[in-house]
């Protein structure tokens, strides 16, 4: 082992640190289109297994747990031409086609009427699947049992009727086709052959329903038309009798008689008036009188024959009017009877029920493209939440726009198995993507501050395990080859982590050296196949914290300036002691490691604020133990993720 012979007649002003201009940045949004593909892109894998799990689960609840609905239909014509059989007035006139009547229509085949003929028929409210007292009480029932006392079911004829045909009116669909007289009765349920013969007889009582009508109109008109028809015939053969009675009571008379007598009057009256003007012999006086008296009597004689006449005339015209009304109602009452038997139904069947032999529910494609598409943004939708809520750093400007620091590296994390000699992989592999990485480290720290090289530099994070200690090893290593002497100062007393990585034998340390115990050149120790020399920790009855601000450390740091090219501290965390905050005030240079998909940014800001508060500013960030494969969905500046430069 070489030792190098140092003095401490150094000067005891510490260095100060340089100001690190940092350029503002931005978070990113996370509702952004770009930030919302990368989420999507990154969890694809995750979000294909759920929408399989999801479809799978959706095509077991298709197959094996969703109760198959099968749908019968019968189709039901309008008709509005009226064809009749004989040539007779119907009492009742046939439909129209208006969309008045088409909806008239369809409200029919919905009613509640029509619906209990169909429960009565088929007798559906003895029906468990129509009565749901006689299915007994579901786990839902059961439930609510518990919860509270339920009012008992009513159990009576009448209310199981109710509930089958509300049941009925659930599972039936009554439409009429667009720009037609056509309806269709569909009829949806568990048992196919139901459903068709529930389809079939809707539609059979619909069209039964309509003669039924029909015939119950023309019954009443008939049985009202036989009793006025019979009332008529009464009447009329009572006013024939009093025409017959007149004539009887009375002495024939017509109006040529009645004329007749009229002209003999008339005679009478130009014989008087000739008397009249002539000598008034005793003989014409007498002829005058005799003539005077046959014009009275004569005048009253036309005056009875005249009234006979009108009362036989008004009688005759009652009877007349009688039997005028009564031959129209014995016509129409023969015309109505003998329509009772050719009535035809306003409404057809164009197409029975044929019993369906798929079921129409579920729709087992639908449901597992549903399935999968819920599932698929149940992840989408737990990735996004994840995301929003997940503070870890994945890329360099969320790093670097949180802290408003420089990331000047990234270090890829090793392939399995070589992390436990990180060092020695980086020895044996000088082309791997973490040999690049950590060369682009110390290209970044060597032209940080304006082409003047920090010579004194601290290595530390906010918590343990972020790979500051690898990091420190890894730089001064590559340091090394380029010429430099590289010294390793372990600030990490407590853990002592560096001697553990370099396997170095427990000797006298910092401790010993601090105290004036042993000298500096039988404390440093050469690392032969790193090419850099390494002074240990060791534990003493001094805190490490009141080691570091002593006088004593910051003149060890000055006598060493003057022998190294570059000192590398590895310090504790510091949210864990404030030893970095110390240690920080004699570095050139202050590397904040921050462990990749890992590190909060609580954490960080925390860490941050601290140095703020002791008038210190972090230099430059380092993202540590990078995936190459998951960083690529975040970020695209990675270093060694070209494959060209890896071997």
């Amino acid at each position: 082992m070489k030792h190098h012979r140092l003095t401490l007649s150094m000067p005891d002003q510490s260095p100060t640190l340089p100001a690190t201009d940092t350029a503002p940045q931005t978070l990113r949004d996370p509702w952004a289109f770009d930030a919302i593909s990368a989420v999507l892109w990154r969890g694809k894998l995750w979000i294909l297994a759920c929408a399989l799990v999801a479809g799978a689960l959706g095509m077991a609840y298709a197959k094996w747990v969703a109760t198959p609905i099968y749908t019968a239909q019968s189709v039901v014509m309008l008709e509005t031409r009226e064809e009749q059989i004989v040539d007779l007035d119907s009492v009742i006139g046939g439909l129209s086609g208006d969309a008045s009547v088409v909806n008239s229509e369809v409200e029919v085949l919905r009613s509640r009427g029509l619906m209990g003929k169909v429960v009565d028929q088929l007798n559906l409210s003895q029906d468990p699947e129509f009565n749901v007292v006689l299915r007994g009480m579901s786990r839902v029932d059961r439930l609510k049992a518990l919860l509270r006392t339920p009012p008992l079911p009513d159990t009576s004829e009448a209310k199981a009727r109710d509930r089958a045909i509300n049941h009925l009116l659930h599972v039936t669909d009554m439409r009429a086709v667009p720009n037609s007289l056509v309806f269709r009765i569909r009829v949806h349920g568990p048992d196919a052959a139901k459903t068709a013969q529930i389809a079939d007889t809707i539609a059979t009582l619909y069209v039964r329903d309509q003669l039924d009508a029909k015939f119950t109109a023309t019954e009443q008109a008939t049985a009202w038309l036989t009793a006025r028809v019979t009332d008529l015939q009464a009447d009329l053969e009572a006013a024939e009798a009093r025409v017959t009675a007149f004539n009887t009571n009375t002495a024939l008379i017509s109006p040529e008689v009645l004329t007749g007598l009229e002209r003999q009057l008339k005679d009478m009256r130009e014989r008087s008036a000739a008397l009249a003007q002539g000598q008034e012999t005793a003989r014409g006086l007498a002829q005058l009188a005799a003539l005077a008296r046959s014009q009275a009597d004569l005048s009253a004689q036309i005056a009875r024959q005249s009234e006979d006449m009108i009362a036989l005339q008004q009688l005759s015209r009652e009877a007349e009017a009688t039997r005028l009304l009564y031959e129209h109602f014995l016509t129409r009452l023969k015309e109505t009877s003998a329509q009772q038997g050719i009535q035809q139904a306003d409404s057809r069947i164009l197409s029975h029920a044929v019993v369906p032999g798929t079921p129409t529910s579920p729709d087992t494609m639908r449901i597992i493209l549903m399935a999968a598409l819920s599932g698929a943004l149940g992840a989408s939708g737990m990735l996004m939440l994840r995301d929003i809520r997940d503070t870890r750093f994945r890329t360099t400007p969320d790093l670097e726009a949180t802290t408003g620091r420089r990331v000047l590296g990234q270090i890829p994390v090793l392939p399995l198995g070589a992390s436990q000699n990180a060092i020695q992989y980086l020895i044996d592999k000088p082309r791997s993507a973490a040999a690049e990485a950590v060369r682009n480290l110390r290209t970044s720290v060597l032209l940080s501050q304006g082409g003047t090289a920090p010579q004194v530099i601290l290595s530390t994070s906010s918590v343990p395990g972020e790979g500051k200690t690898t990091t420190a090893l890894a730089l001064a290593q590559n340091l090394a080859q380029m010429g430099k002497s590289v010294l390793i100062i372990d600030g990490d007393i407590r853990r002592a982590q560096l001697s553990h990585q370099l396997d170095l034998p427990s000797t006298d340390g910092l401790g010993d050296v601090l105290s004036g115990a042993v000298p500096l050149e039988d404390a440093v120790q050469e690392v032969p196949h790193l090419g850099v020399h390494v002074l240990t920790g060791s534990q003493t009855t001094m805190q490490p914290t009141d080691q570091f601000s002593s006088s004593a450390f910051a003149h060890l740091i000055a006598a060493l300036r003057a022998h190294f090219d570059v000192i590398l501290i590895d310090s504790p965390p510091v949210l864990v002691v404030p030893d970095a905050r110390i240690l920080a005030q004699v570095a050139d240079m202050v590397l904040f490691s921050v462990r990749w998909n890992s590190t909060t940014q609580a954490h960080v800001r925390e860490a941050m604020r601290l140095f703020e508060t002791s008038v210190q500013r972090v230099s430059g960030l380092i993202l540590t133990q990078v995936d190459p494969k998951a960083f690529g969905p975040y970020d695209t500046h990675v270093a060694g993720k070209s494959g060209y430069y890896i071997n």
